[in-house]
Order: structure tokens, then C-alpha cells, then sequence
């Protein structure tokens, strides 16, 4: 009875109130789902990466202990209640160090801040100490390290520091990845044997994220992986034209070919229908700045950048890693998804609210696959890029 009730009352309801309604709707959802995930929804897959005994060479933050040791021109440092200016500091000992921003390169540091308390040898300009010491130092330095244990962290970015270490070969790696829109914070390069998700391999590694070092074997994790000049994925493909399409977009595509020849054929049209002629155009402006929502929100996380707040050349970079997979996501998903239903519905003759369910379904499915889906999305797209690596 209910339901009849419900009937009626859409039947009595002009095309104009209904559309009405719909946005209203569709306002205040968009504004209740800001509020209630302010940084977006997580959807992306880690990977988990291993590599022992390998080159590794990191940009970011560090926390660890074991042997160091460091030097340091015109820093200032700090210890107790005494802040000094120094021309010349050095320390060497065993300690536990914190490195808000460094370069690790195989033992090897480049910092420009650091926490030490531990034992060892301590010299200040002429003056020189031996015991326990608990100081910080700001001030570019470098040193040595032998670590017992680390974790490598996200830390403050400082791209001039960057260009005091340039004549190092695999610096310049990190230097040349300011070409890509990413942050080149939490940066690791491997070389050597690794694996990654169980999968063993032999040769270079690049990606952003945070790890272990333990006994010369490192653990990290990354939601996005440059592998041998192209990004890292399990996905199983088909080639189609120049392009390799997974499987899954495959499978897609031809179960919408399929359903719409099959609604060309059997079709109907009801005039209870067409009072949802204008709502699947209103949902496709929600379910629009929905996605895109999360899909910006999202690649702050895999990236390390949003929406840039300038326009520069590396900004311009930015917009197209952003827009241009999210355009082809809801091509290549959420336009055969939207077409399926839509079918589906015509044969039955409710074409308009086929359309409505449509694009409320195809939408979300769009970006919670092109997300699982997006090393492949970006190979198709970016792999000429990777050759500047």
C-alpha cells in the first residue's frame, strides 16, 4: 500500500519539483560528505617492498640509532642551556639520532637538522669532549652511519638543500624526479635485488613512502611504485591498438556492448518514465564532484601534491597527473558501466530512471576501480615520461 502511495504521489508531482528535489538532495549530500571526510576516502592499494643488502638512497625524515659519525661547517648548536655558533663540529659515537630532513645514501648523511643523545667524542671548534651528550645541531652537515636500526620517515622538504649534494650520480636521480608532480619528500631509490608484493627482481627501484632498516635489510611500503621505467602493477592485460588495457576494463566494455545491442532489440516506453527525465543530469553534477572530490583528495596521498595554489611548469604537471587519469577513469569505466544499466532499464521501459541508477552506480564504481587500477591507467598515459628518469 505503501509503495502505491509512493506511485501516486510521483505521479501527481510535476517534472520541475521532482528536479527540484533531487538537487536539494543532492546539495546537501555533497556538503554532509565534505564534512564528514574533510581528507577524502583512502582507496588505494600499498605495496610492500623488501630489499636486503641493496643501494638505497632516501630523501625525508629519519629516526634511528647505532654508530655515527658527523661534521658539520657554521652550524649553531645546542646543548643543556648553552646555544653556540660553531665554525667546526664533530661527533663520533654510538647514539639514537633524529633526523628531521636528510639524505641517506648507503650509510652516508646529508642533513641540515639532527637529535643526538648518546656516547661518544664531541668537538666544538677547539673544544673537545668525551662522554654522554645530548645536543641538537642545526646547519648542513655530514657524516657516517652504522645503524643497529632505523625508520625511515616523512620529513621537511628542502629542495635548495638539494642542489649543496648535486655532484652525487644517484642524487641527481632524486633532483630529476622534480620533473613528475610529486612531493620528492619520503623518496627511496633502490638498485639491486628486491621485491616487490612477493614478487623478487633485479634492478632499480623508485617510489614514496615509509620503511624499516633493520640489519641491512629494508621493509617499506608504497601506494605507488616506478619500476624499471614504468610503474609497478599485477594487473593482467590485453593489447588493444598501441594501448595494453587490463582485463578487467576489457571485461567491462564488453558486457555494456553486449546489454546495449541486446536493448536495441527489446525496448519499451512508459509514461510513468519520463517524470525522471531530469534527474539523471542533476546526479551526474553530484556524482561529478563527488568522485573528483575524493579522486583530488586521493592524490594527495599517492602523490604527495593536490591542486597546485600557482601556475608554474611544474604545476601544470600537477593538473595533468590529477585530471587527465580522472578523465580517463570515467571514460573508460563509468561510461560503459552507465550505458549497461541504462540498457538494462530500457528493456524494461524505464529508460530515464535506467539513467538515473546509472550514473548513481557507475560513478562510484568508476573511481573505486580506476583507483585500484591506476599504475596500469597511468602506464597507458605517463610511460614516456619515465623515460626523463
Amino acid at each position: 500500500m505503501e509503495y502505491l502511495n509512493i506511485i501516486a504521489l510521483i505521479h501527481s508531482m510535476k517534472n520541475s519539483s521532482l528536479a527540484f528535489l533531487t538537487a536539494m538532495f543532492s546539495l546537501i549530500a555533497f556538503a554532509s560528505f565534505i564534512s564528514a571526510f574533510p581528507k577524502g576516502i583512502n582507496m588505494a592499494e600499498e605495496h610492500h617492498v623488501e630489499c636486503e643488502n641493496c643501494n638505497i638512497l632516501f630523501y625525508g625524515g629519519m629516526n634511528g640509532n647505532g654508530g655515527i659519525e658527523l661534521y658539520s661547517k657554521n652550524a649553531t648548536i645546542i646543548f643543556g642551556n648553552i646555544t653556540k655558533n660553531a665554525s667546526y663540529v664533530a661527533f663520533k659515537g654510538y647514539a639514537n639520532f633524529s633526523f628531521p630532513s636528510l639524505i641517506y645514501e648507503n650509510g652516508k648523511i646529508y642533513c641540515q637538522e639532527i637529535k643526538i643523545d648518546g656516547n661518544g667524542y664531541l668537538n666544538i671548534d677547539e673544544e673537545k669532549r668525551i662522554g654522554k651528550f645530548l645536543f641538537n645541531l642545526k646547519g648542513n652537515a655530514a657524516g657516517n652511519i652504522s645503524i643497529s636500526n632505523s625508520s625511515f620517515i616523512k620529513g621537511k622538504e628542502f629542495p635548495q638543500f638539494m642542489k649543496n649534494f648535486s655532484g652525487n650520480e644517484s642524487i641527481d636521480v632524486i633532483k630529476t624526479l622534480e620533473l613528475l608532480p610529486v612531493s620528492i619528500d619520503s623518496i627511496f631509490y633502490l638498485k639491486g635485488n628486491e621485491s616487490i608484493d612477493s614478487i623478487k627482481g633485479n634492478g632499480s627501484v623508485i617510489f614514496r613512502g615509509t620503511g624499516e632498516l633493520k640489519n641491512g635489510k629494508l621493509k617499506a611500503n608504497s601506494y605507488l611504485i616506478i619500476k624499471d621505467g614504468s610503474f609497478f602493477e599485477n594487473e593482467n592485460k590485453i593489447k588493444a591498438a598501441i594501448f595494453y588495457i587490463p582485463y578487467k576494463m576489457a571485461y567491462i566494455w564488453i558486457a555494456a556492448i553486449i546489454i546495449f545491442i541486446i536493448s536495441l532489440f527489446i525496448k519499451k516506453e512508459l509514461e510513468f518514465d519520463k517524470k525522471f527525465s531530469y534527474i539523471a543530469p542533476i546526479l551526474s553534477i553530484f556524482f561529478i564532484a563527488i568522485t573528483a572530490y575524493i579522486w583530488i583528495k586521493q592524490s594527495q596521498i599517492i602523490f604527495g601534491a593536490g591542486l597546485p595554489s600557482n601556475l608554474n611548469f611544474k604545476s601544470i604537471l600537477t593538473l595533468i597527473f590529477i585530471i587527465v587519469p580522472y578523465m580517463e577513469i570515467i571514460a573508460l569505466i563509468e561510461f560503459p558501466v552507465r550505458i549497461a544499466i541504462s540498457s538494462a532499464f530500457s528493456i524494461f521501459g524505464l529508460h530515464h530512471i535506467g539513467k538515473a541508477v546509472g550514473v548513481s552506480f557507475a560513478y562510484p564504481l568508476a573511481i573505486w576501480v580506476g583507483i585500484k587500477l591506476l599504475p596500469a591507467i597511468l602506464n597507458m598515459i605517463f610511460t614516456p615520461f619515465l623515460g626523463l628518469l
